[in-house]
This record gives structure tokens, C-alpha cells and sequence, in this order.
């Protein structure tokens, strides 16, 4: 292989690794907005809620 094909495939695998991370993202996002609601509806409640939401946030 030589150093263009190389340069090519690290581009490409990047940009698979971006798109992952995007996705991942809005997962996290979606998945955090889930928990305000369940706290909002008082399933997480107290100083335990808190402390879960504080490690559960990124």
C-alpha cells in the first residue's frame, strides 16, 4: 500500500468515527433530556437523584 491509499483510509475512517461520535451525542442528549422528565415526574428524587444526574452527566 502506498502512502496515498494510507492518507485515504485514515480520511475515511475518521470520518466513520465522527459520524459514531455525532450519533453517540444525541443519544446522551435524548438519554439526559429522559432523566430531567423522570426527575421532573419525581422517580429520581433527593439527594441520590442529584448525585446520579451529576455522574450520569458528560
Amino acid at each position: 500500500m502506498n502512502e496515498k491509499e494510507q492518507e485515504e483510509e485514515i480520511e475515511q475512517s475518521n470520518s466513520i468515527e465522527e459520524k459514531f461520535n455525532k450519533r453517540e451525542k444525541r443519544e446522551l442528549t435524548s438519554r439526559a433530556h429522559g432523566v430531567a422528565q423522570q426527575m421532573g415526574a419525581g422517580i429520581i428524587t433527593g439527594r441520590g437523584g442529584a448525585s446520579w444526574l451529576a455522574a450520569h452527566r458528560r
